[in-house]
């Protein structure tokens, strides 16, 4: 059988092929217009979560006015440095026949993490200083960062009361960086009022004329102490408290700003120590005042023995 009678026998089968082929031409035609009736704003992609790209892709100019091009998805998670690939919905105006073009994007990271302060910048004498205490370091992609990721320059001495400049930097998997300057303060510490309740009003040294009182400052444990009338008396706070057996330490600091040349101490710690004489609650001061020794003679020791939980 020659071609000419091939085709004579099989006319309907040929017309089938053809019109296949032409469907299918038409079909992948159409597939790749679509593409070509977008442009690509930026390969280029910021990581993040719920990122709006909309703005990604736009239609060219000559068919703004015919088309319209829409994400699958408004909002896109990025979270993964590389290829990222995205879903666009482009149909005709008037029609309802879409078409999904999806085009591939380039996920970069240089965003750097945050770093937020979360509390007072102040750290208690001689206390454990850890700089994740005070900041937190958030990232686009890694979330909170871990201890590790966040180095300090600088040392904070906290047995030496005073101010300290350190300089923190937070790194993420990226290697972005974000430096802070901060500057931390090691404070005298003090107790709420509360802890100290037992002990307030005034304790008299009638035959010295010395007074010492504690007091309300602001919700903190403060006292004030030394001869009446006199402006230059020592003055602090309640920093802690130990209870054990039949004493009670005080554990206070003080304020030496005031104090006349040669009676300044070389420290601003002491130890105040209330014990118990019979029924008699007595306190001894930490050091000699002007070589007068500091013993009192206050309330009974069953006044406060309930309110520290001393048998």
């Amino acid at each position: 059988m020659d071609i000419k009678d091939f085709m004579n026998n099989n006319k309907k089968l040929i017309i089938g092929i053809v019109i296949i082929c032409f469907v299918l031409l038409i079909f992948i035609g159409f597939k790749k217009d679509g593409k070509e009736k977008i442009s690509i704003v930026s390969k280029d992609i910021e990581a993040g979560k719920n990122i709006d790209v909309s703005e990604f892709v736009k239609l060219k100019d000559k068919y703004k006015d015919t088309y319209v091009i829409e994400p699958l998805n408004k909002k896109v998670n990025c979270l993964e440095v590389g290829k990222k690939t995205i879903s666009y919905i482009l149909r005709e105006k008037g029609s309802t026949d879409k078409e999904e073009v999806k085009v591939d994007f380039n996920v970069v990271d240089t965003t750097p993490p945050v770093i937020k302060e979360l509390d007072i910048l102040s750290v208690p004498f001689k206390s454990k200083f850890n700089i994740t205490k005070f900041i937190e370091a958030q990232d686009n992609i890694d979330g909170k960062l871990s201890e590790d990721k966040i180095k300090v320059e600088g040392n904070v001495d906290t047995a030496k009361i005073g101010k300290y400049n350190i300089k923190v930097t937070a790194e993420d998997s990226s290697g972005n960086k974000a430096i802070k300057d901060m500057e931390i303060k090691v404070i005298r510490p003090y107790i709420a009022i509360e802890k100290i309740k037992g002990l307030e009003g005034k304790y008299i040294n009638k035959g010295k004329n010395l007074v010492l009182s504690f007091y309300d400052n602001y919700g903190r444990a403060s006292y004030s102490f030394g001869e009446t009338g006199d402006s230059l008396n020592y003055s602090g706070h309640v920093s802690s408290m130990q209870k054990k057996g039949n004493e009670i330490r005080l554990l206070v600091s003080y304020d030496t700003s005031d104090w006349q040349n040669g009676e300044k101490p070389d420290y601003e710690f002491a130890e105040m120590k209330l014990y118990r004489i019979g029924n008699d609650l007595r306190l001894q001061s930490f050091l000699d005042y002007k070589n007068i020794d500091l013993s009192y003679a206050g309330k009974s020791w069953n006044d406060v023995k309930n309110s520290f939980n001393i048998n």
